[in-house]
């Protein structure tokens, strides 16, 4: 979150703090409702699909489109985009300049995809906060955010980083990160009789062992889908570059029906399509107040997480509230953080240039 709170830490602050709210709307451990105002549809809370796509895509749309609906005003005609000339090709100089981004958000990737439960949206917010941190624009060139490409290196390089590494404790603690691909996969060799555990990884003399057999299985698909994504999804992806040229009044109702047809078939409820658009009124709003929308969105998937853990310890230091400061090890990680915080709001390179 420190990485990402863009130019006032005060504001980035404050967008955490609204993320951990909106993630507190369900009912409680307890079954009582919190936060639901009496409506049956928030019992369950917000899905994170929709706060995510909600803040991050449909917020940026509907700038985009009041945007286009103030041009339109002040010149009395829709603006139209100047033809792109030159080749859209990387070349060797390009792929130098990216491959820092890449490297750094592939480790990114790599440890949140280890860590069980956490899936590739959170990689791809943190990798994409990594990258606009080392991104030093040259004057003419664009920042993160208004069409940088080591923005895009940045977010893809940790989003598929996440999957190999989301192996490691779907088959070591039958836990999956990312829920829509690795909890079919799960499903499809539970039926088969592959159970996930401690003992997949069990090499063994005498015996063979099944579930070790289907864990190089594994392995081995993904490096034949890797080579595919390569080759096949290469060459598909530079014929889809053609849409780099579509007019924006054209792209983005497209872009907005297919991200609410997205969120609809996840959740298959028109009341989480609602909630999109109310994160994405949300997320419109942040981008007119100059708030970053990232520590929202980490603040929002992690609060989950959070709430387990202060819950654990709770139970477990019967109830002290003092119990983060009882031990050296927590102390340490508490100055470790105020450290962090500290390294990421000195010399950011946002604050510089409002300054200047």
């Amino acid at each position: 979150i420190a990485a990402g709170v863009g130019a006032s830490p005060a504001k980035g602050v404050l967008a955490a703090c609204l993320g951990l709210l909106c993630a507190a709307v369900a009912t409680g451990e307890d079954g009582y409702p919190r936060l639901t105002l009496g409506l049956d549809a928030l019992a369950g809370g917000f899905p994170v699909v929709t706060a995510v796509l909600g803040v991050l895509i449909l917020g940026e749309v509907f700038a985009a489109l009041e945007d286009l609906w103030r041009e339109a005003r002040d010149r009395g005609a829709a603006p139209v985009a100047a033809p792109e000339a030159g080749s859209a090709r990387l070349r060797r100089a390009d792929l130098r300049r990216l491959a820092p981004y890449i490297g750094t958000s592939a480790v990114v990737g790599t440890v949140v995809g280890a860590l069980p439960g956490i899936g590739s949206t959170l990689a791809a917010t943190l990798g994409y906060a990594a990258g606009r941190r080392m991104h030093r624009p040259a004057p003419g060139e664009p920042r993160f955010g208004e069409g940088a490409p080591e923005g895009i290196a940045a977010t893809e390089a940790a989003n598929s980083a996440v999957s190999g590494a989301n192996l490691i404790p779907v088959l070591s603690l039958g836990i999956p990160g990312n829920v829509a691909a690795v909890f079919l996969i799960l499903a499809a060799d539970s039926i088969g009789g592959f159970n996930p555990g401690p003992s997949v990884f069990r090499f063994t003399e005498d015996v063979a062992n099944p579930e070790l057999i289907v864990a190089f299985g594994f392995f081995t698909t993904m490096v034949i889908a890797n080579l595919l994504n390569w080759t096949v999804g290469g060459a598909f992806m530079r014929g889809v570059g053609v849409m780099a040229r579509v007019p924006k009044r054209r792209l983005l109702p497209i872009v907005l029906l297919l991200t609410l047809t997205a969120i609809y078939v996840q959740e298959t409820n028109m009341g989480a399509v609602i909630f999109a658009i109310g994160f994405g009124l949300l997320g419109w709003a942040m981008r007119r107040l100059e708030i970053s929308v990232l520590p929202f969105v980490i603040a929002f998937i992690l609060a989950g997480n959070l709430e387990d853990a202060v819950r654990s310890a709770f139970a477990v230091t019967g109830a002290d509230p003092w119990f983060l400061f009882r031990s050296p090890i927590s102390i340490g990680f508490l100055l470790a953080s105020v450290g962090v915080v500290v390294f990421f709001s000195r010399g950011r390179p946002e604050t510089k240039e409002r300054k200047a």
